[in-house]
């Protein structure tokens, strides 16, 4: 009698599992599950983003003043001119952006011998604010009290003879401070000098 020997069919069925079964183990899709797809759809609050990064902003340029005598932490030189230029006006020098209102003028009052200043700054609700003028090598001192303008800007008058504007003149650059408000830092050039060389020199 013949042996019982299985068909050549019988061997090639089971191959061909073998081959399926070692491809299906070796599939990228069953090596590395894809990663799952974001459900939340809620927008992005882009407003908010923005509103705290401009919020960052003027807080920095507020602390560059020192708490205790308004000085300027950095040094002048490192600081950014505040955006501006100067213009004459009825022999008052007045510093602002192209095309816009003064956020800052100074004068001479040389029957009084002092330099009066006035800002764009509400200090209704202060009553006063400290005033600080910064120069490289000295400084001057007082108060910005409001002007009792219809606009919110405060005025100042410093002596002639204060420490620090006769610096000015020689300087390329100076920092007004107000207490709590931001720093401006500005550029030196003949109208300033004009003003200073009218009640100082």
């Amino acid at each position: 009698m013949k042996p019982n020997v299985p068909k050549s069919g019988f061997f090639s069925r089971i191959i061909i599992a073998a081959a399926l079964s070692l491809m299906a183990a070796c599939s990228p899709e069953r090596a590395e599950p894809a990663e799952p797809t974001r459900t939340d759809t809620s927008p992005v609050d882009s407003a908010a983003g923005e509103t705290d990064t401009g919020e960052a902003t003027e807080e920095a340029r507020v602390e560059l003043v020192d708490a205790s005598d308004l000085r300027p932490a950095e040094a002048l030189s490192e600081l950014d001119l505040t955006d501006g230029d100067w213009f004459m006006n009825g022999g008052e020098a007045m510093f602002g952006p192209p095309e816009s209102e003064a956020i800052f003028t100074m004068g001479c009052d040389p029957q009084a011998s002092e330099i009066f200043m006035t800002r764009s700054i509400d200090v209704t609700a202060d009553g006063r604010v400290r005033l600080g003028v910064f120069t490289k090598e000295a400084q001057a001192s007082g108060y910005w009290r409001d002007a009792d303008d219809v606009m919110p800007i405060a005025m100042a008058r410093l002596a002639s003879s204060e420490p620090g504007l006769e610096e000015i003149a020689y300087s390329e650059r100076f920092a007004v401070a107000a207490e709590g408000r931001p720093l401006l830092v500005l550029p030196v050039n003949e109208a300033v000098r004009a003003v200073i060389d009218e009640c100082v020199v």
